[in-house]
């Protein structure tokens, strides 16, 4: 359950960062929804190696990563679908 939380936990970031950079070419934009997420993960791991009540943990860097990169690839599906990217397109106007 624990590894679910955190994929879930983390697939709005990789949503939305994919959404930002709109130059960019879809593979581009997924591969720094990932980036993002794996390096926020990294960085709260690391954290709680500190900390005496959490505990550090490859899973959860790896269930982090992979909510990033399924919400990453939800975004560029929604993104390609027609209607939602005109609407996008109205709205950064």
């Amino acid at each position: 359950f624990d590894l679910i939380a955190n994929a879930l936990a983390y697939a709005p970031l990789g949503f939305f960062v994919a959404l930002v950079p709109r130059r960019r070419p879809p593979a581009g934009r997924l591969s720094v929804a990932i980036a993002a997420g794996t390096a926020m993960s990294f960085a709260m791991e690391t954290l709680q190696m500190f900390l005496p009540t959490r505990d550090a943990s490859v899973a959860d860097l790896l269930a982090n990563a992979t909510g990033a990169a399924l919400g990453g690839a939800l975004a560029l599906v929604l993104v390609r679908k027609p209607v939602l990217a005109a609407q996008a397109a109205e709205t950064a106007a």
